[in-house]
């Protein structure tokens, strides 16, 4: 194998190397036979720890036998090994293998022996033992494990005494053994396939022609700044690695080799202890200085990546200048071995990595030649399609047979494309051999030859289902409510588009939107709990779907509103049916575990006809539609959008943009309406009604802005408004008149203000800020916000006629009051509704009803006032039923205070 590059004068020793080499092979062939006849005989036997079944080969046989389980503690050793070692049998057995080995056996590397032993490779090497007298020797050894047929396993070793060998060698080598050494060393750094088997057969090899028991290779590791060490066999020592190596400061002998990039023999003389003493170009010691030191450097193409180290602990003198010679002469070798294999190593791992690449990064690889032959298919097309390799290299069309008909355009297209780039993709379905289908993203790149000629076409396809699938699902989760699963307010506008551009199209297109609010829900919630009310809405977008067609679409708007988008309808009256069909559904009782309840909802309709252009205003429209159903508490109702509901919302959202403001500018004042005696025609006291003088659009009617501050809650700034400024000019007049001092100021409290739990506190602070007697003031509640809640509105009136004031039921006659509550209610005037007093000379039957009024009251002690008398016929009616006090456009309208304050000071009204 070397003698090819062998010179010709170079035969003779190339002769004598294969002389050697042959005995080294024939005496390592008789170790294995021995120690393959020893486990066979081991297999016939019946257990390790009796000398019986060993056969006299074996006890007279001039090599070491031990057996030992898999701790390596000793179960049989065989005389000559007792021979050689001075030990006896009963002190060899039952102690640990490695109580008699040197430290030339490091822990790491004792421990790899073991568990390549244990796991049934094969372990050969030299080893160092004590004899029982101290003296060390070695020993030669092939170890392998044995699986006993009882289930049992123990370690078997055969060795050979080798010490006389290394320790006789001649004071230099001769050309024949160097050149004998170089090329055993050229042969097995051209065959060694790892780093792991290189290294310690180059160990055994120089220990044939040098006693370097003590050996290790040292390379340098540049990214991490260190040296480490990949083969390191010493009997004082375990260095694994040395750090800070591109540092100056950093000693070791191994450095000051590669840093000169020359040989360094050196002995322990050489190196003070203290560190005064080094010899020039030494830096220093790590660890145990040994008696001589050998070391020679790895170079490779002028650099250096390592070095190469024998040591002895014992003979100063044991190495000489031929030693580092010999050395030198291989470290080349050496180190373009390690080269070669870091490279092969590198390359595998580039491959390697490659084909991972190829097989699973792109998920599927081709490539295709310019004329339409497949040159190329990655082994992951199995995984991917189902299909081997040679189906898509026998047909280039086999892919396009595979994909969804739906997409073969696609494909075909983007294949026939001239020119590729990373950039042009697309998404197409195939068929797996199993028949399911797939998504993949194919990639395809033009391919030039440096010339610039077509290499064809490659192609990276991915499987992208899973992308896809979650694409769809996100798709659905953004256009879907989460809770009922309903469509959503996106999906919902985007169904309205489409339906409005249908309409553009069809003059006789009908279709209906309707807003839908379930009625109190709040009080299912806050009663019964938040799950019971997810659960009433999920069963609410059930009954709904129910109720529908398939082409229409039930939308979840948000909390308990819901959107219906009735489609194709044949006529508007189909969306009021519809409406209806599901208010009868929802009415049906809603059972949830152990309870059940009733829902009612509100309703808001916009048609087709309404001339709506964009969703946002027909969903905007069809909620001034609800919310017209829902107004004065109403429930169950149904209202279509019609135009006038728009401006009434418009004027609506005009006072609450106001409201606020006017009551800050006090763009609010108050009138007041004289209340006169019939029987005397005297001014008995007066009427505070509020009057809105707005800067822009002029005097506002409280009629039309009255609603809108009790719907904002601004009703109740504005009463204590009024209150105040009216009660103060009351005490004005009585000072300026103090023969008036019984005249009485009516003011109206909303339904909204006397709810309030503050209202006394509130009286109580305009009273004594204003000075007005008590007695003077009276409040007008009406008889529908007292029998909202009558018991607590009971309580709420005696509250107030504890402070001294007095009360008066207004409208009266339009509410439900019974007489049992009018009773307990502690209340000074019944005041009659205005619309009684219009209708008296229209009919006998408004007449009747004040006249019972009037009877009522004056049976329990109360007056009556007689409002919106605005005719002499009414008043001549209202005298012929005795009636107390009359008030309306007849006799005054409505005041400033100056004017009112005049008609005090002497006018009298007849």
């Amino acid at each position: 194998m070397g003698t090819d590059n062998t010179p010709d004068h170079c035969t003779e020793p190339v002769v004598h190397c294969h002389d050697e080499l042959q005995t080294l092979r024939q005496r390592y062939a008789r170790l294995r036979r021995e120690h393959d006849d020893l486990l066979r005989l081991m297999q016939q036997g019946q257990t390790t720890r009796i000398p019986a079944w060993l056969p006299s080969v074996v006890e007279h046989s001039p090599t070491l036998v031990l057996v030992t389980d898999l701790e390596g503690t000793v179960e049989y050793a065989n005389p000559m090994f007792c021979d050689i070692s001075g030990f006896s049998t009963d002190e060899v057995v039952g102690q640990s293998v490695f109580t008699h080995t040197s430290k030339m056996l490091p822990p790491a590397e004792r421990d790899r022996m073991m568990r390549a032993l244990i796991h049934g490779r094969e372990w050969r090497g030299l080893l160092r033992q004590c004899k029982k007298d101290g003296d060390c020797y070695w020993l030669d050894a092939v170890i392998r494990r044995h699986d006993n047929p009882d289930g049992t396993a123990n370690l078997v070793g055969i060795m050979e005494d080798v010490t006389e060998r290394l320790n006789t060698r001649s004071e230099g080598l001769s050309n024949e053994r160097r050149l004998g050494l170089l090329y055993r060393i050229a042969n097995v750094v051209n065959v060694s396939p790892s780093i792991d088997e290189l290294f310690p057969t180059i160990h055994r090899i120089l220990l044939e022609y040098i006693a370097a028991p003590n050996f290790y290779i040292a390379l340098i590791d540049k990214d991490n700044d260190r040296l480490v060490f990949p083969y390191y066999m010493d009997e004082m020592e375990s260095f694994l690695e040395i750090r800070g190596i591109s540092d100056p400061a950093t000693k070791s002998l191994t450095l000051d080799v590669i840093r000169s990039g020359t040989p360094l023999l050196i002995n322990a003389q050489d190196v003070d202890a203290g560190g005064d003493g080094l010899r020039e170009g030494v830096s220093g010691v790590v660890g145990t200085m040994s008696a001589v030191w050998l070391g020679v450097p790895l170079m490779v193409s002028g650099t250096i990546i390592g070095a190469m180290a024998i040591q002895d602990y014992h003979n100063p003198h044991q190495y000489t200048e031929q030693d580092a010679d010999l050395l030198a002469a291989i470290s080349g070798q050496v180190a373009l071995s390690i080269e070669r294999i870091r490279m092969e190593d590198a390359l595998r791992c580039s491959e390697k990595r490659y084909r991972t690449v190829s097989d699973s990064a792109f998920g599927l690889e081709t490539w295709c030649s310019p004329g339409g032959r497949m040159l190329y298919v990655s082994t992951s097309c199995l995984r991917l399609t189902g299909y081997a390799e040679e189906d898509f290299l026998a047909d280039p069309q086999f892919m396009l047979g595979l994909l969804h008909r739906d997409d073969v355009p696609i494909w075909t297209q983007f294949m026939e494309t001239d020119e590729h780039s990373d950039t042009d993709s697309i998404d197409v379905r195939f068929f797996r051999k199993d028949g399911r289908m797939r998504w993949l993203n194919v990639v395809c790149r033009s391919v030039f030859d440096d010339d610039g000629s077509p290499l064809g076409v490659r192609c990276s396809m991915r499987d992208i289902t899973d992308r896809k699938s979650l694409e769809r699902r996100l798709s659905y989760e953004s256009l879907h409510d989460t809770l009922t699963g309903l469509a959503n307010r996106e999906l919902c506008l985007d169904r309205i588009r489409q339906v409005l551009a249908r309409s553009k199209r069809r003059p006789d297109y009908h279709y209906a939107v309707v807003f839908l609010d379930i009625d109190r829900f709040r009080v299912i919630n806050d009663s019964l709990g938040h799950a019971f009310g997810d659960s009433v809405l999920r069963e609410t977008g059930l009954r709904l779907l129910h109720c529908v067609r398939s082409l229409d679409t039930v939308c979840r708007f948000g909390g308990d509103q819901f959107i219906l988008l009735l489609d194709e309808l044949e006529s508007p009256r189909e969306a009021i049916t519809a409406v209806h069909r599901v208010r009868e559904a929802l009415a049906k009782p809603l059972t949830i575990g152990d309870r059940s309840i009733r829902l009612t909802a509100s309703f808001g309709i916009v048609l087709s006809q309404s001339g709506c252009t964009q969703p946002e205003e027909i969903l905007q429209n069809a909620n001034i539609a609800l919310y017209e159903a829902r107004r004065e508490d109403r429930r169950n109702h149904i209202k279509v959008f019609t135009t006038r509901m728009r401006e009434r919302a418009a004027r609506t959202m005009f006072f609450e943009n106001d409201l606020r403001r006017a009551i800050q500018n006090k763009e609010f004042y108050v009138l007041y309406q004289p209340i006169l005696s019939i029987k005397t025609g005297e001014v008995v006291g007066f009427e505070a009604l509020c009057r809105w003088r707005h800067p822009i659009h002029g005097e506002i009617l409280p009629s039309d802005f009255i609603p809108h501050a009790e719907d904002t809650g601004d009703i109740i700034d504005l009463g204590l408004l009024v209150l105040r400024q009216a009660c103060a000019t009351m005490a004005e007049w009585q000072t300026a008149y103090p023969s008036r001092a019984d005249l009485v100021l009516s003011v109206n409290l909303s339904a909204v203000q006397f709810s309030q739990p503050s209202l006394v506190d509130q009286i109580t602070c305009i009273l004594d800020e204003t000075g007005l007697t008590p007695s003077c003031l009276k409040l007008e509640i009406t008889e529908t916000a007292i029998m909202r809640n009558a018991e607590s509105a009971l309580v709420m009136l005696k509250r107030l006629k504890a402070l001294g004031i007095q009360l008066s039921i207004d409208d009266f006659g339009t509410g439900y009051c019974s007489l049992s509550y009018l009773l307990q209610f502690p209340v000074n005037t019944l005041k009659v509704d205005r619309s009684f007093i219009v209708d008296m000379s229209k009919g006998s039957q408004n007449t009747e009803i004040v006249r019972i009024v009037l009877a009522l009251a004056r049976t329990i002690g109360l007056d009556v006032v007689a409002e919106g008398v605005e005719q002499a016929d009414q008043l001549d009616l209202l005298k012929g039923l005795s009636c107390d006090f009359v008030q309306g456009f007849y006799f005054s309208r409505p005041l400033e205070s100056t004017a009112a304050k005049a008609l005090i000071a002497g006018a009298r009204t007849s």
